[in-house]
């Protein structure tokens, strides 16, 4: 066995450079090599999330490492392990003594000198120059699964090589699910691979409010120099260019200006250019011209990875049947993903006990009654038995809750769910989504396919749409009751 946990540790020894702490923390933590037996080695991991994830991302490197070492090796085999994870079990490696003692990898320091600074010049106290990228938001850090492989991949494209294909480069989606984090890392990516290139990073509003105080101190044109001498020019949240006439003018002949030169440019929204409104038709062409790529929520086991990359990044253990009510439950967005593990993580602390699924449970209730609500009821709905809660006889569909709804407010069906943006159509539209949301537990993506194939922020809007008038709004409240009664839920 001793020979086996040498063997390992010389393995991980060459893949750590390749791999980034955190990453090589949550997935390697207990592994081990389970025996070698006619050339193929099995290697053991504590969970399926780790066995996945290494199976799927590392296994080339694994073989290539054990074959240097051991060219009789000559295939590698997987296998979970779950009394790893007993204390008295000796034989998966703790990858937190790796780092102890051993010599750190260096970290590649970006120079603030390539990151434009704060100005000195006094004109209007512009702010976009004292935007640093943030050193957490990395590209090694982001666990894109396999729902977000493409926007992932055409980030690193980018940074490898700025001003390419990819260019501009527009990320959308939902809020909290990672748009900034992809920004900033793809920035960082590039400094480090090319460090004398010029970055900019600025929001939609700091741009805006960088333009009006450079026309109240007359130095307009000193801001233009700044923000077009960018080799990168990435910008937070453009649909709030909107309306803002003056500033999309000179927005455009500013990414104009460094497209032509064949400089990045990074940008992102909470919707593709085709929906964003009150902007200028030609921004949004310009917008379009080079790949447009959305972030969506990922599934179950990329948000149980990311979950347990957290963990490894705080240094603390959690088992996963405490982090799988949260990964379940918690379905809006990453931010309130993590959040819900801050929670976990401070009221273990506070009251000192033991991390369990009953308190994961309880953190849910407490702080997260509305996604507990909309799983819930989607069980109940599904035929699923819930204390003394028993379901409908038969199971919804999207057409029965449109037919409903269309029925409702005497509209047809295919109004519903088609392009019209007549007034007496978009509040039954709304409806539609939100009760296909609440009772079928659709994701936003799926919701949007099924109503002329908009986009997922489309549906998540019409969602928080309709749950504030239900707060506010008698007669909505109403009109749903009746519906969901023709439903017979």
């Amino acid at each position: 066995m001793n020979d086996f946990k040498e063997l390992w540790g010389k393995v991980l020894t060459r893949l750590q450079p390749t791999i980034s702490k955190h990453h090589f923390i949550t997935w390697f933590n207990k592994s081990c090599i389970l025996n070698i037996e006619e050339s193929v080695c099995k290697i053991g991991f504590p969970n399926m999330y780790a066995y996945n994830w290494v199976k799927d991302r590392y296994h080339i490197k694994i073989l290539q490492a054990l074959q240097e070492i051991d060219s009789n090796i000559k295939e590698i085999s997987y296998e979970v392990d779950g009394a790893l994870l007993n204390p008295d079990d000796n034989r998966g490696v703790n990858i937190k003594d790796f780092f102890l003692g051993g010599e750190k990898r260096s970290k590649q320091i970006i120079k603030s000198s390539n990151i434009f600074a704060p100005s000195s010049d006094g004109y209007g106290g512009c702010g976009v120059f004292d935007r640093t990228l943030n050193q957490k938001y990395q590209l090694k850090n982001f666990i894109p699964g396999k729902d977000n492989a493409l926007v992932y991949s055409a980030c690193t494209a980018v940074s490898n090589s700025p001003g390419g294909i990819y260019n501009p480069l527009f990320i959308f989606g939902g809020v909290g699910l990672g748009k900034t984090h992809l920004l900033h890392g793809t920035g960082i990516e590039i400094l480090k691979n090319f460090p004398d290139k010029n970055i900019v990073y600025v929001t939609s509003e700091q741009f805006v409010n960088d333009i009006v105080n450079a026309i109240r101190s007359q130095k307009i044109n000193h801001l233009k120099d700044k923000y077009r001498k960018a080799d990168c020019l990435i910008v937070d949240d453009v649909q709030f260019f909107g309306k803002k006439e003056a500033s999309q003018m000179e927005f455009f002949h500013t990414i104009n200006d460094l497209y032509e030169s064949n400089k990045q440019i990074l940008l992102s929204s909470d919707r593709p250019p085709s929906e964003l409104d009150n902007l200028d038709s030609r921004l949004k062409s310009r917008f379009a011209m080079g790949m447009v790529v959305e972030v969506v929520l990922p599934d179950f086991e990329t948000r149980m990875a990311i979950l347990q990359n957290r963990c490894a990044e705080l240094g603390i253990v959690m088992p996963n049947d405490v982090l799988e009510p949260i990964a379940q439950y918690i379905e809006t967005n990453i931010r309130e993903l993590l959040g819900a593990l801050n929670q976990l993580v401070g009221y273990i602390k506070f009251n000192n006990i033991k991390p369990s699924a009953d308190v994961s449970m309880d953190i849910i209730k407490k702080f997260y009654a509305r996604d507990l609500a909309i799983k819930t009821n989607y069980l109940r709905v599904q035929n699923v038995y819930q204390g003394s809660c028993q379901a409908p006889t038969q199971t919804l569909c999207v057409e029965q809750i449109i037919k409903a709804v269309s029925d409702f407010y005497k509209i047809r069906p295919e109004d519903l769910t088609g392009a019209c943006r007549k007034k007496e159509i978009v509040i039954p539209r709304q409806i539609s989504m939100y009760l296909i949301r609440v009772l079928l537990d659709y994701s936003f993506a799926k919701i949007g396919e099924d109503f002329n194939n908009r986009n997922h922020t489309t549906a998540m809007h019409a969602f928080e749409k309709i749950e504030h008038k239900l707060a506010t709004n008698q007669k909505i409240a109403q009109e749903l009751k009746a519906i969901k009664s023709m439903l017979g839920v």
